[in-house]
């Protein structure tokens, strides 16, 4: 059987996590059996949708790795088919018109929940007559079981917070003669107090998520393990191609899952570690400017290794990378010596590797009378301004010869003397 799964966001605002985890879960379940996944914009409420949202949400999909297969479909272009569904059902009695306002509806589902009963409509609209209800129509509700048949949609996978409304589509599908799809629900996601998740957690949208430095690998694959658990034995940080392996809703728990920022920040920094640096390199590129791309890259290597975060990545590949502020304060003799010996022994000198620097800097030291520790913190004091930071001889080889000689001449030229 072909699958077909679609996701079917509204463009009223960000796309929130709640939504967006459904994406993920629908597009794994299409890869895995090699399947499509498409894209509904239900963008029937004229008020409340927006081109600006519409574009954000596809940015966000498109950003998470989510990509769709067919051309994106939107509700609002596709209203006649929905009227022409709900004159058959009007025709064939099986529906009536409804005019009650959102507020009315909702009073009378509290009403009935105070009661002790399940909500219902009670069907107070019944008694218009016929040519009154016609007068007074509007034009029409958008029905998603006329899309999902028009869309060969197979499968409809979703929260459950829509499993009240399946029975009424699966009768709604049959009356239209329509083959209804196979429905499948997911817990929500509940914040660590155990209450849906909303804004009071923290960041709830994927947007908020992009703009903290979160990456997409990481996002994608912790939003596919809330409420999904992969086979024993396997580990927890995977790339999209393994989890649509090994996904399938069998898996699927029961229970609510819990949205952990602290859980998606080790999630982060296991990606980030993994993920080579070519993936990183244009985003970190961008987030320095001016530095030589190459430089970037040898402190690109370096730093990741134990960054928690890509913003963390950048802010560290910018101190390395850049000049540091002159730092006028007196140069102490030792240092002063330590940083004429670097001087010497930088001129002419090649470090194409970590090692390299390593040697260089084990050949200073023994032409030095000088405790190891406080030769590597001149040496790095002057090459970035900053008593803590990467190994020396990390910073020699990321930075070069020819900048590390340029700062160290620097330091001593830019330093005061010491007073006589």
């Amino acid at each position: 059987m072909s699958v077909w799964v679609r996701f079917g966001p509204s463009p009223t605002g960000p796309l929130h996590l709640g939504s967006a985890r459904t994406a993920p879960f629908n597009w794994l379940f299409a890869r895995k059996h090699g399947g499509r996944f498409l894209l509904r914009i239900e963008d029937t409420d004229p008020e409340r949708s927006s081109p600006r949202w519409e574009s954000a949400i596809m940015s966000d999909l498109a950003w998470l790795g989510l990509s769709w297969d067919e051309a994106p479909v939107r509700q609002s272009e596709r209203l006649d088919a929905y009227r022409s569904a709900a004159e058959r059902l009007l025709a064939g009695g099986t529906a009536d018109y409804c005019f009650c306002t959102p507020e009315a509806l909702e009073a009378q589902r509290q009403e009935q929940l105070a009661r002790g009963l399940p909500p219902r409509y009670d069907g107070r609209c019944r008694a218009i007559p016929p040519d009154e209800a016609r007068r007074r129509r509007s034009a029409g509700e958008p029905a998603a079981v006329v899309d999902d048949s028009w869309m060969s949609v197979t499968h409809v996978i979703r929260g459950d917070d829509h499993l009240a409304n399946t029975p009424r589509q699966m009768a709604l599908a049959r009356t239209l003669e329509l083959e209804p799809a196979m429905y499948a629900h997911l817990p929500l996601i509940h914040g660590q107090d155990g209450t849906p998740l909303s804004k009071r957690h923290g960041a709830a949208t994927v947007e908020e998520h992009r703009r903290s430095a979160i990456l997409p690998e990481a996002l994608v694959s912790y939003l596919a393990l809330l409420g999904w658990s992969p086979p024993a034995g396997q580990t927890e940080v995977m790339d999209l191609a393994l989890l649509s392996q090994l996904f399938s809703l069998d898996r699927v728990s029961r229970s609510p899952a819990r949205f952990d920022p602290e859980r998606l920040s080790w999630f982060n920094r296991q990606h980030l570690r993994r993920l080579p640096v070519e993936r990183l390199l244009p985003e970190v590129v961008a987030g320095v400017p001016g530095v030589e791309p190459a430089v970037v890259e040898r402190a690109l290597h370096a730093v990741k290794r134990e960054a928690s975060s890509l913003r963390e990545v950048i802010e560290q590949v910018g101190e390395v990378s850049r000049e540091p502020i002159a730092d006028l304060r007196p140069l102490s003799t030792v240092d002063r010596a330590v940083l004429e010996g670097l001087r010497s022994a930088l001129r002419g000198a090649a470090l194409p590797s970590e090692a390299e620097a390593r040697l260089l800097l084990d050949r200073l030291e023994g032409t030095l009378n000088v405790r190891k520790r406080a030769m590597m913190h001149a040496i790095r004091v002057a090459l970035t301004g900053r008593p803590q930071g990467l190994p020396v001889a990390t910073l020699l080889w990321v930075i070069g010869p020819a900048a590390a000689l340029r700062r160290v001449e620097r330091a001593l030229t830019q330093a005061a003397p010491i007073a006589s």
